[in-house]
Formats: structure tokens, C-alpha cells, sequence
């Protein structure tokens, strides 16, 4: 889930709201802040590989 987020966010450019629509329809509640911690968390692990 956390790596989906991710995804679509780099790839398509979605909002952090739109991601938490796009998950609340699949079932999964999260504010846009944790997502938010997700982008500045891994995004900068994934550039360094």
C-alpha cells in the first residue's frame, strides 16, 4: 500500500488528497499526512539505489 501511494504520486502526480480518495475507495482510510510521511520518507531511499 505504502509503496502504491508512492507510485502514483511520483508517476501521475496526484494530490495527497487525491491519494486518500483512490485508497478510501479501496477500503483503506488514511489521512493525507501519512502520506505525506511516506513521500519524504522513501522517496529519498529510492533515489539513492
Amino acid at each position: 500500500m505504502i509503496l502504491l501511494c508512492i507510485r502514483w504520486y511520483v508517476t501521475y502526480k496526484l494530490s495527497y488528497h487525491d491519494l486518500v480518495e483512490m485508497m478510501d475507495e479501496r477500503g483503506i482510510s488514511l489521512a493525507h499526512t501519512t502520506i505525506l510521511r511516506w513521500v519524504q520518507q522513501y522517496i529519498p531511499k529510492f533515489e539513492n539505489q
